[in-house]
């Protein structure tokens, strides 16, 4: 019974988003409690109460392009727009373009770039976070770059990661920027 309802709960999800979330029934069947303990943490994927959207977006935006899994990003480009987020400010974040980011994508980028980076990162970030939205919008902020990792990194420790799609936006191709060449 209780994986039939996990199973109309995640095709209904994978029907919304063109999403395929077969990975976390396969993870349900090999062990049902990791599977409850990932649902747990999950939860904490979507939390946001203080955050504008497209600050805490253009975060879990450049949280999903570096782990490099391009379903998982197709999936926060579709929840941006479904959340409100001008296609425009997307693109613009999937291109790492921040002259045509508005000023709250642009610090919510800056703040998750400064968060995935390997040094102790950009301070002035988190304190104009905190400065315009507060402590709230920060926590949710760091919730939203972790958080975003996760997903991929089950797919790929479950031996399920594709990492190449064609990205779009409303339809529209938007493609990952490059990276940059060897120097």
């Amino acid at each position: 019974m209780i994986r039939a309802l996990i199973r109309f709960a995640l095709r209904r999800f994978d029907r919304r988003y063109d999403y395929d979330s077969s990975y976390l029934l396969d993870l349900y069947d090999v062990s049902p409690g990791a599977f409850r303990r990932f649902a747990r943490v999950s939860a904490a994927a979507g939390f946001r109460r203080r955050a504008p959207v497209e600050a805490y977006f253009a975060a879990k935006i450049t949280a999903a392009l570096a782990e490099g899994c391009g379903p998982c990003t197709q999936l926060c480009l579709d929840m941006a727009r479904e959340a409100g987020m001008e296609p425009e400010q997307v693109h613009a974040v999937v291109g790492r373009d921040e002259g045509h980011m508005s000023d709250d994508a642009r610090l919510g980028f800056r703040f998750a770039a400064s968060v995935l980076g390997t040094e102790i990162g950009d301070p002035a970030a988190h304190d104009e976070v905190r400065g315009r939205w507060g402590d709230a919008a920060l926590a949710e902020l760091a919730l939203c770059v972790t958080t975003a990792r996760m997903f991929p990194q089950m797919k790929r420790g479950l031996g399920r990661a594709r990492s190449c799609q064609a990205l779009r936006i409303d339809g529209y191709p938007s493609l990952p920027p490059k990276a940059p060449a060897p120097t």
